[in-house]
């Protein structure tokens, strides 16, 4: 019974982890903007540098990969 808890909670946290558009957050909290309207339009850092500069593009890139280290992290975590 934990394990199938364990595992809802895991899903839980990755399809929130996943569903973070953190190009799109960004766009929207520095500039106003909805990015998927400019450049490519893509959530992604790449659009972001093209549309927003190195900074924003560079945080985005970051917290996209925290995102994947913590989904790693907490998947360890829970299954050990």
């Amino acid at each position: 019974m934990v394990f199938w808890m364990a595992s809802a909670v895991g899903l839980v946290i990755a399809y929130f982890f996943g569903s973070t558009p953190t190009g799109y957050l960004a766009g929207k909290v520095l500039k106003g903007i909805d990015i998927r309207e400019h450049g490519s339009e893509s959530t992604g850092a790449t659009n972001v540098l093209r549309t927003l500069g190195k900074w924003p593009a560079l945080v985005v890139l970051l917290v996209d990969v925290l995102k994947g280290v913590a989904a790693i992290f907490f998947a360890r975590w829970f299954f050990p």
